[in-house]
């Protein structure tokens, strides 16, 4: 009754799943579950088996794995957004923590009241927000830093070595800092 599909040559396929099946996959199958389409739904009981790899092999694979994990099983507290999440001008100041406000998809700052719209426009950004927002009627927005990812990917292949890949897209650069300080 869950729709689950992986992706075969760049597009998305279908798998069956009757009831009482179990699927094993490995890690790099791109996949999904869609909504159920009408009348009873039955429990989906998903188990993850992630490795996280060693430090030295590569810094990304090892972020990416504490990542999923804190993206799967607890809340999140503080997101990290670029500029382009608020609907009007920001100028350049540091907006400090701000508490966003979903049933009025504005953030607040915690003193002073002051608010900033933030963008309906149905793109990922807005999705993220919203989607983290759910979990947490105290979600911590601030703005992300702008420093270049590029010169921080140097930095990180410089530091850990040059078969570091590219970070997830959705990598802020506050993450990428930590990274070098550790």
């Amino acid at each position: 009754m869950a729709r689950f599909q992986i992706k075969v040559n760049g597009k998305w396929k279908e798998v069956k799943l009757g009831h009482l099946s179990l699927l094993v996959m490995s890690g790099g199958i791109e996949h999904r579950v869609m909504k159920y389409i009408g009348g009873k739904f039955r429990k989906r009981y998903n188990i993850t088996f992630r490795t996280p790899v060693k430090r030295e092999e590569d810094i990304i694979k090892n972020y990416r794995f504490f990542s999923n994990f804190g993206r799967y099983y607890r809340r999140t507290c503080v997101l990290y957004v670029p500029k382009k999440c608020f609907a009007d001008d920001i100028g350049d100041s540091n907006l400090g923590d701000l508490i966003y406000d979903r049933n009025r998809n504005v953030c607040v700052r915690e003193r002073g009241g002051k608010e900033y719209k933030m963008i309906s426009d149905g793109s990922y950004y807005e999705k993220v927000l919203k989607g983290h927002s759910r979990f947490n009627d105290r979600l911590i927005v601030r703005l992300n830093l702008p420093v270049d990812r590029k010169e921080l990917m140097e930095k990180i292949r410089k530091k850990y070595g040059e078969n570091i890949k590219s970070p997830p897209v959705s990598t802020t650069s506050v993450s990428l800092l930590l990274m070098l300080e550790d």
